[in-house]
């Protein structure tokens, strides 16, 4: 698949992750990554080492100020996993670090893990020349059991409402994916 093709697959599902969002009571959305910046940015951003070139694609929002950062991913329908790019992974902490707001990463059926989840329990992917070429971590679907439904608008079993800011979820300073280096440019 081409880059072109490739990335018009992450565009609709980015929209469909959007839709969905917004599907649900008291909840918005917008696009927050690089989908904000104009092209000439985007390729300048890609030729250097930095967080940013993986920046959240979504910045959901609750009608009570609850806010939440997405991060869209398109996988393979075939592979009994669910594939993450390191530097997404590590993106996607930085920024809920940072922010001090929870994230998650949204895979096809709506299905829904914490950087946590991934960090976790995911093992390094094989080299390959399909995609971008980066460094990328698998996931077994069967790992991935919540629906982006149950962690924006399920209440829990105790009966509370959803507690996104949990005690434990933010960790101290500085977050470790802060002093890892990234790969230079290919």
């Amino acid at each position: 698949m081409s880059y072109a093709e490739r990335l018009a697959r992450a565009v609709a599902w980015e929209t469909e992750v959007m839709a969905q969002v917004r599907s649900f009571p008291h909840w918005q959305c917008e696009r927050f990554g690089q989908a904000n910046l104009p092209e000439s940015m985007r390729c300048l951003i890609r030729k250097t080492p930095t967080l940013l070139r993986w920046m959240p694609d979504i910045l959901a929002a609750r009608s009570d100020g609850k806010l939440v950062l997405l991060e869209a991913k398109w996988t393979r329908q075939d592979s009994p996993n669910f594939d993450v790019e390191i530097n997404s992974l590590f993106s996607l902490m930085a920024h809920c670090h940072a922010y001090e707001i929870p994230g998650y990463f949204v895979f096809p059926g709506f299905f829904a893990a914490k950087p946590s989840l991934i960090r976790q329990n995911a093992r390094n992917g094989p080299p390959s020349q399909n995609g971008s070429g980066t460094p990328y971590l698998l996931i077994a679907k069967s790992l991935v059991t919540r629906t982006l439904a149950d962690v924006l608008v399920t209440p829990r079993r105790d009966g509370t409402a959803d507690r996104m800011m949990a005690a434990g979820q933010q960790s101290s300073w500085p977050h470790p994916c802060l002093s890892m280096r990234l790969p230079a440019p290919g």
